[in-house]
């Protein structure tokens, strides 16, 4: 009698080949996958409810920039959130 190997993807088959080499448990690296599976947000890389909670975090630091800019007085203070700012405001607007 035969043990079916399990199914893996060849990420899944060099990280298992590389924790092996360290002798760290590869529970997790050699799941198989089902046929006909794919998570939704696979290209993320990340989980919706993860994506979402990020996205409220940096509209929320956003928020606090701009309140800030609009408090002050200073030219180089403004000038200082502005640049601060843009990143931010880029990672909303999801371009890298």
């Amino acid at each position: 009698m035969t043990v079916p190997i399990p199914r893996t993807t060849p990420c899944k088959q060099i990280l298992a080949s590389s924790l092996r080499l360290y002798d760290i448990p590869v529970i997790a690296a050699v799941i198989p996958l089902h046929e006909g599976f794919r998570p939704d947000h696979a290209h993320l890389g990340i989980e919706p409810f993860d994506l979402i909670l990020y996205y409220l975090m940096v509209g929320f630091v956003v928020v606090l920039i701009v309140w800030n800019l609009l408090k002050s007085h200073k030219w180089q203070e403004e000038l200082l959130y502005v640049i601060v700012l843009l990143p931010f405001l880029l990672r909303l607007l999801r371009l890298k």
